[in-house]
């Protein structure tokens, strides 16, 4: 059994959500995890919005649980948020959960239609 660690995060108008880490011996290179239905509520037009959004992180001997962070981002399905508010949203999220250090990349694209994209947000951790 594996050690976990739990942060409860507020997502704005939702309450709370959990995040779980677990400790790992991966101190090198990167993860990457990408989810394409990321809805939230434009706050000018009130429609809901559909991003896809890819989350880059240096692990640091700390790894984000994958079904817990699915969870985080469905809890913004019902939150009036810009692009540019959810992607700092998200990387500020990750980055205090995993700790002092982490270099987190939050892309968020929003496609038409035909899967074209229409708008690209990108967030970098500095």
């Amino acid at each position: 059994m594996r050690d976990t660690d739990e942060r409860e995060i507020e997502v704005e108008g939702e309450g709370i959500a959990m995040m779980e880490t677990f400790e790992s011996t991966m101190y090198g290179g990167t993860v990457t995890l990408k989810y394409f239905r990321l809805l939230f509520i434009c706050p000018f037009t009130k429609n809901i919005d559909l991003s896809h959004v890819k989350i880059t992180y240096s692990p640091r001997g700390k790894l984000i649980e994958v079904g817990s962070l699915l969870q985080y981002l469905k809890a913004f399905a019902r939150v009036e948020i810009t692009h540019e508010a959810l992607a700092c949203q998200i990387e500020e999220d990750i980055k205090n959960v995993l700790g002092v250090g982490a270099n987190v990349t939050v892309h968020l694209a929003e496609t038409d239609i035909s899967d074209e994209v229409v708008m690209s947000v990108e967030r970098v951790s500095v």
